[in-house]
């Protein structure tokens, strides 16, 4: 089971919420946090062409300090309109 600290606004959770971990989470990843049903939430890893369009908060992912625990910093991309 991963564990996760946020830096920053933390997805909204309820206690009893039950977090599925879609991808592989890599050092650097941009991830994401989406309910797909009740108590249930899905982490799940952006593509780069993804990042303009996300509505949910983007976390940057890093190694926690303690093993198995994942450090993810809040992140907002801004976009120049060409």
């Amino acid at each position: 089971m991963k564990r996760f600290q946020f830096l920053g606004n933390p997805p909204y959770m309820e206690d009893d919420d039950v977090i599925e971990v879609a991808d592989e989470f890599a050092r650097h990843d941009i991830v994401t946090f989406e309910r797909i049903g009740p108590k249930k939430i899905v982490a799940r890893v952006l593509k780069p062409q993804e990042y303009a369009d996300c509505s949910e908060i983007m976390y940057q992912v890093d190694r926690g300090e303690q093993l198995g625990t994942f450090r993810l910093r809040q992140v907002q991309m801004r976009f120049w309109p060409w």
